[in-house]
């Protein structure tokens, strides 16, 4: 009777792992599946590598203040982030 018991027990702990686990990726697969709006980084990206080439082209001191806008919004328009 103590067999059958902790091999009934055993069972009901893997399915209910099994359980988790299908229901953990069907909501990874539904994350993956979701369409990301990225149109206002793309926009944003080109507008900081106009300013960027603008502040080379006029020399000035504090161009590099733009890479962090430029970098991030690259990212975001791969949705790589």
């Amino acid at each position: 009777m103590r067999i059958y018991y902790t091999i009934n027990r055993l069972n009901n702990c893997l399915n209910d792992e099994i359980l988790d686990f299908c229901l953990i990726f069907a909501q990874m697969n539904s994350m993956e599946t979701q369409k990301k709006n990225t149109g206002l980084w793309w926009i944003l990206f080109f507008a900081s590598t106009v300013a960027l080439v603008a502040a080379i082209v006029l020399h000035w001191e504090w161009l590099t203040l733009i890479l962090p806008f430029q970098c991030t919004a690259f990212v975001k328009g791969m949705d790589i982030m």
